[in-house]
């Protein structure tokens, strides 16, 4: 059977076991909505934002795109990213936003590679303009952490609230550069207009979240220890209180 055989074939195993109960679900919440994050993921195949939180339909507004940016600057506010940000904060009330970033991320083994070049003239390649657009801050806060012993801690001082980061240094270049690159995009969210009062009101919470493809491991990043931590049943209630409290 061809690739698109298969991908129709799952429609009809949908239509069969999750149709029904789908729609009745839908209808409820067309009533009464009841969406709780809006999540930035990247599009990688392998990063299933709603079987990691084990949400539901109707739980979050997922954006996703190549390496998890948020922009910034020329155009932020028009980007989709932005839209998503006043779909999901502004008109929905939604109080949770959260960026989730990944190991063995191809944009981001894409970003190291340009680390010589990030200064250059934008490439015509669509992707390559992308990350070299977006990802141009979190190579410079990745240098700032090389030029300690690797680990940091360094500083977000632009976020409404600054923290520092330290980053393990048993992760790789590229998954540090991941992790460090999440953190960038979670001081980038901060810095949109459109949510800046609800921020400083403390309305809207912003968390960012990193997956470890190699283990399934799910870390969230703590402003209190100012570290990723590894979310397990000892951990997720200080996670959440500490999230929720920043």
């Amino acid at each position: 059977m061809s690739v698109l055989g298969n991908l129709l074939k799952g429609v009809l195993k949908f239509s069969k076991n999750v149709q029904p109960s789908l729609v009745k679900r839908l209808a409820e919440l067309q009533k009464q909505p009841q969406t709780k994050a809006v999540m930035f993921s990247c599009m990688d195949s392998r990063v299933l934002t709603s079987d990691i939180m084990q949400t539901e339909p109707g739980d979050m507004f997922i954006i996703r795109n190549a390496g998890n940016f948020i922009p910034k600057g020329e155009g932020a506010e028009s980007s989709t990213e932005g839209g998503a940000l006043e779909l999901g904060c502004v008109i929905n009330k939604i109080r949770h936003v959260i960026v989730c970033g990944h190991s063995d991320c191809k944009a981001m083994h894409a970003l190291y590679g340009m680390r010589d070049i990030i200064n250059e003239p934008k490439k015509e390649s669509p992707l390559t303009s992308w990350i070299q657009k977006c990802g141009k801050p979190t190579l410079k806060k990745f240098g700032e952490l090389e030029k300690s012993d690797g680990r940091g801690p360094i500083s977000f001082s632009e976020e409404l609230k600054p923290f520092t980061a330290k980053i393990d240094t048993s992760f790789s270049t590229v998954d540090r550069l991941s992790m460090v690159n999440t953190l960038q995009q979670i001081s980038h969210i901060s810095a949109f207009p459109i949510i800046k009062k609800s921020l400083e009101e403390g309305h809207i919470k912003i968390h960012a979240l990193w997956f470890n493809t190699f283990t399934g491991d799910v870390l969230m990043f703590s402003r209190q220890k100012g570290e990723f931590i590894n979310i397990t049943e000892d951990t997720y209630l200080d996670l959440a209180q500490d999230g929720e409290s920043y």
